[in-house]
């Protein structure tokens, strides 16, 4: 008898939410419930969503080279689901990789804060591979998650990106309109500084949540992960070198806590500097992934394991491309370039098509080949008409002129790395480069990660200026409101 009554009381204070939710106060008339058929049918009233906001869920891979269960299936299928769409600017979802040493111990790509990484998610005894979806609000792998495949990281992504679209479910009606997800705008970009480290600018803005009952500021915690791609490290598994993909290279920003009420922003900056690896660090391959966790957030998908431990819930990931992508940022390119020998000595001119001007450029290179691990960098000598003022310190029309160190029998190998007045980054790939000319790829360069975005263009501007004065703060980490 007690049961009936429970499932009775459930039962009309779930109709009596459901009826909040689907007529709009002060109106007589039935407002028909957002979001997708399935959901209607079920009579799931979804909560209002931000016009064109879009979620992009961040995948936490970790795995190991010389891990048999890795190597032998989730490990390629995590790849090809990253490279199918990983380069499109929308940037559909996020993607860290780290490497770890179960299995058969040896992975030249590991480092401590990767397996410290591994621990929080799975304390005590820990497996690979494992995936954290969000956060953990999927795990597929690792101790306690459920099976690891392409089919099925791929259905995670899309319930992860679902997750916007909260259903109230008439099982725990108060518990739905309390935890609704938090609509975070997030924004980052980076700026290589010739040296062997990176500045790195975040802003996240908080849009409000879906929760009708006891709305909440949110309580943010500020993760960037530094990551390189086109990673060439051997497998004991696989008995050969292997391609990797965003693997973890350390933290910029690491749990950086904070709080926002609705229609606030926070601004963060800091350098990150290249640290020693075992495979040395390409700068031409490192990019970044913020990526912002509700600490009020446990919960898990219904019906899926999430991970059991209470760790928090990622609510937005951004990327430099993503960032670019969302402002309609072009990147700058390298319109044409021509080369020069005298003796050992080359002289590389370049004309660069830059709309919102052009801060720096630098040209990073080798005589050994396109996949090498050791580059030297020289920076361009930029000629133009340049802005004037405290705040502004870019070259419009530029031109570049670069000199570089290299034996006449060698072929030599060169990327650019450009930067633009919104600290947008470019990237072009000088193939082969021989003392006959510069072959300069389809379009006059390739955009690599654009980065940043309009955060602010006197912010941008400044970090510029005070870069080029040599007054960027390196090591030292900056919020501002």
């Amino acid at each position: 008898m007690l049961m009936n009554r429970t499932r009775l009381s459930m039962a009309v204070v779930a109709v009596a939410f459901s009826m909040l939710v689907t007529f709009s106060p002060g109106c007589c008339g039935l407002e028909l419930p957002r979001g997708n058929a399935s959901a209607q049918a079920t009579g799931a009233a979804m909560l209002p969503v931000p016009d064109g906001y879009v979620h992009r869920p961040v995948a936490e891979f970790f795995t190991g080279l010389s891990c048999p269960s890795c190597m032998g299936g989730p490990h390629p299928d995590m790849e090809r689901l990253w490279g199918e769409n990983g380069y499109d600017p929308r940037q559909d979802f996020t993607y860290v990789v780290f490497h770890e040493l179960n299995g058969g111990g040896v992975d030249d790509l590991n480092n401590d804060e990767a397996t410290e990484r591994m621990r929080y998610y799975q304390p005590g005894v820990s497996g690979t591979p494992d995936v954290n979806f969000d956060g953990g609000y999927i795990e597929l792998g690792g101790m306690t998650g459920g099976t690891l495949n392409y089919e099925t990281a791929k259905s995670a992504i899309q319930d992860c990106k679902d997750r916007v679209n909260t259903v109230i479910d008439p099982r725990h009606p108060i518990q739905s309109l309390r935890n609704g997800f938090k609509f975070v705008k997030l924004e980052v970009r980076q700026m290589f500084d010739g040296k062997g480290g990176f500045a790195v600018l975040v802003k996240a803005e908080y849009l409000g949540t879906t929760a009708l009952v006891e709305t909440k500021s949110l309580n943010g915690l500020m993760y960037v992960f530094m990551i390189e791609d086109n990673v060439t490290a051997f497998s004991k598994t696989e008995g050969k070198d292997v391609l990797n993909h965003n693997v973890f290279r350390g933290f910029a920003f690491k749990a950086e806590s904070f709080t926002l009420s609705n229609g606030q922003s926070k601004q963060f900056s800091t350098t990150w500097t290249i640290p020693d690896a075992k495979v040395p660090i390409k700068p031409a391959d490192v990019s970044c992934v913020a990526v912002v966790y509700d600490a009020d957030d446990t919960t898990s998908q219904p019906g899926t394991q999430g991970n059991p431990n209470r760790v928090p819930r990622a609510v937005q990931s951004a990327t430099p491309l993503s960032t670019a992508y969302d402002n309609q940022l072009t990147a700058p390119r390298v319109g044409s370039a021509s080369l020069s020998r005298s003796g050992e000595k080359v002289k590389l001119q370049a004309v660069f098509d830059a709309p919102k001007g052009l801060a720096a450029a630098y040209a990073l290179y080798n005589t050994e080949a396109a996949n090498a691990t050791n580059w030297s960098v020289a920076q361009f000598v930029l000629e133009g008409v340049e802005c004037e003022g405290d705040t502004c310190a870019v070259y419009e029309n530029a031109t570049g002129t670069v000199s570089l160190e290299a034996p006449a029998d060698r072929p030599l190998f060169m990327t650019v790395l450009m930067y633009d007045g919104n600290m947008t980054q470019g990237k072009a790939d000088l193939s082969n480069i021989t003392a006959r000319g510069a072959v300069v790829k389809e379009n006059g360069g390739i955009p690599g990660w654009a980065v940043g975005g309009v955060l602010g263009a006197a912010v941008a501007l400044g970090v510029i200026y005070l870069w080029k004065k040599g007054k960027l703060p390196l090591g030292k980490k900056r919020q501002a409101t």
